[in-house]
């Protein structure tokens, strides 16, 4: 790559944000309870450049880690309310949350 097109990489990525993803601890969007174990459902942190890639992002994260796929992986995210996502992308500059199915 030259480097003008490192410059343009860069300064695209300081626009990115951070979003948190987690998952629903059981079903109908109990989002922030604890799962059936009584363990607290874990959050992660993505930066990305919108709700959708920060998703297929932590997708492809758990798939490296854990060597199998998402219980509720998707190739095309359907956005969806509260209480029937499976999923929420949290902004995390601004607090606007996503959920997904």
């Amino acid at each position: 790559m030259k480097a003008r097109h490192i410059k343009k990489l860069r300064e695209r990525i300081k626009t990115f944000n951070k979003y948190e993803i987690r998952r629903s601890a059981s079903l109908f969007g109990d989002f922030f309870g604890c799962n059936r174990l009584g363990l607290v459902m874990d959050n992660y942190y993505i930066t990305a450049d919108s709700p959708e890639l920060a998703l297929k992002r932590f997708f492809r994260y758990y798939e490296r880690k854990m060597k199998r796929r998402h219980d509720n992986y998707t190739s095309n995210p359907e956005e969806t309310t509260e209480k029937w996502g499976r999923i929420m992308v949290k902004n995390l500059k601004s607090g606007f949350m996503t959920f997904y199915r």
